[in-house]
């Protein structure tokens, strides 16, 4: 029996151990709070960097932030190095703001202006926009980084000042952001492309030919020499030969880095192995980056801050992924599927709902799941022009990003219930804490009153008012 006891506190040891490393990684905070030295200001400023690089997936932690960092490296070191930049400027932006300490250790604050320079360096080599990597980009992602911190902050401001509701501004700051950033380096990249004279991508205005004065010729025609020609026109013969040239499709659908895309993205039938592919890529695909070995190391920094977490975002995945595939209209569109862009809005949608922003209840659960499948439907009804074909494709289209994402989490986020069905916590943790602290909470009131109350859950505050969990009503 001593055995079996000593076997007993090791393991639960050993899972305590583990869960100080977990969820918001309290060990670093504990270290952290205890040094007030100059030298260790570096090391909370790392700290906080990192977690602005997990809170791109929502992971308050700087383990997992490091691992985001990685897996944006293994794809596009230059994006990655877009990303520290964005971080470190955002960073100091909230410190001489003077933002809430809290907020800015936590990665909140710099969270959207990481994602903004990731995704502005992935989308800038691509064939779709083809933008210099040049100084006036890099001045750019910091001014933006910058003006990205003064959006989060308003929106905040905004959306915790709405009576009852308290919403979190979530991606909002990063798409409005990103959208004017990459409005003005297209036009000045491609300043002729709306000029009249101008007719695809990268094709400079054609000059005016100057006139010319017609000759006065007379041409004298016999009777003879009128015969009928067997052979087309120039004209017929050049739409015959563009009839029958065949598409290039390594141009028109790039190959996804870690797996053979070629032949079948053009098919006329739904490869449901690549299907499998776009949800394991909707991970990186939240990054505008493609690379499976990267997507992997998302889901594993997921599963690093919350295993219920990574288990909501593989679901939320696979939901808006079958819906992507019965919401494509034709083949051709099937390569969005493919590559993860359905994927990427019901995962996040199914990780915000779904223990989060609320404890986890069968209630919040179901709900995850509904706006993981609305943020698809969303995402239908919006269109996404960057997977429009070649023919269409103008240098000023500007790519989706996670809008559909932030309206569907925004509207599902207003959810109430009279009784514990929908609850927000009382500050922001992994979805495994807030539970036990809901059941912590409520255990003792339920013991002392004999029973579980009803409650108004849009009673409860955001994570911004630190208040405890409000005490049940009898009914």
């Amino acid at each position: 029996m001593a055995y079996k006891s000593d076997d007993v506190s090791e393991k639960e040891s050993s899972a305590k151990h583990w869960a100080s490393y977990a969820g918001d990684c309290p060990c670093v905070n504990r270290v952290l709070a205890s040094r007030n030295t100059k030298l260790w200001t570096v090391f909370k400023f790392i700290n906080a960097l990192l977690r602005a690089f997990g809170q791109v997936i929502f992971c308050n932690n700087p383990i997992s932030g490091l691992f985001v960092l990685i897996a944006v490296i293994v794809a596009q070191p230059c994006a990655a190095l877009g990303g520290l930049l964005s971080g470190i400027v955002a960073v100091i932006a909230a410190l001489l703001l003077e933002q809430h300490k809290e907020e800015v250790a936590a990665g909140r604050t710099a969270s959207n202006s990481v994602l903004l320079g990731i995704v502005t360096l992935a989308l800038a080599r691509t064939q779709t926009y083809d933008i210099g990597l040049g100084p006036k980009l890099w001045v750019s992602i910091i001014f933006a980084s910058v003006f990205c911190v003064y959006v989060s902050i308003a929106l905040t401001s905004l959306l915790f000042s709405l009576p009852r509701l308290r919403l979190p501004c979530l991606q909002a700051p990063f798409v409005i952001t990103q959208t004017l950033l990459l409005f003005c380096l297209l036009h000045s990249a491609y300043p002729d492309v709306h000029h009249a004279g101008t007719l695809e991508h990268g094709m400079h205005p054609i000059q005016p030919v100057e006139s010319i004065e017609p000759a006065n010729l007379t041409v004298e025609i016999s009777p003879e020499s009128l015969e009928l020609s067997t052979e087309p026109p120039l004209e017929t013969t050049t739409f015959i030969d563009l009839n029958n040239l065949e598409w290039n499709k390594t141009e028109l659908f790039p190959d996804v880095e870690g797996i053979d895309y070629e032949g079948h993205h053009m098919g006329k039938e739904l490869n449901w192995g690549e299907v499998l592919a776009g949800v394991i890529l909707s991970s990186s695909r939240v990054l505008s980056i493609h690379s499976v070995p990267s997507a992997v190391l998302l889901y594993f920094a997921i599963l690093i801050f919350s295993p219920l977490s990574a288990s909501f975002a593989l679901i939320g995945s696979i939901i808006a992924t079958v819906a992507g595939v019965i919401f494509s209209e034709s083949p051709e569109a099937y390569h969005a599927v493919y590559e993860g862009s359905w994927g990427c809005q019901g995962l996040l949608c199914a990780m915000v709902i779904g223990g989060i922003y609320y404890v986890l209840t069968w209630q919040s659960a179901v709900a995850a799941c509904a706006c993981a499948f609305f943020a698809a439907v969303v995402r239908h009804f919006i269109g996404d022009p960057e997977f429009m074909p070649p023919s269409h494709n103008a240098p000023s289209r500007l790519p989706l990003l996670t809008l559909p994402f932030v309206l569907s989490a925004l509207l599902f986020l207003c959810l109430t219930s009279v009784g514990d069905g929908f609850l927000r916590p009382s500050h922001l943790s992994s979805p495994e804490q807030q539970y036990v602290d809901y059941r912590e909470t409520y255990g003792k009131c339920a013991r002392g009153k004999g029973k579980w109350g009803s409650m108004d859950s849009s009673r409860h505050s955001s994570h911004e008012a630190k208040c405890p969990l409000a005490e049940p009503e009898d009914v």
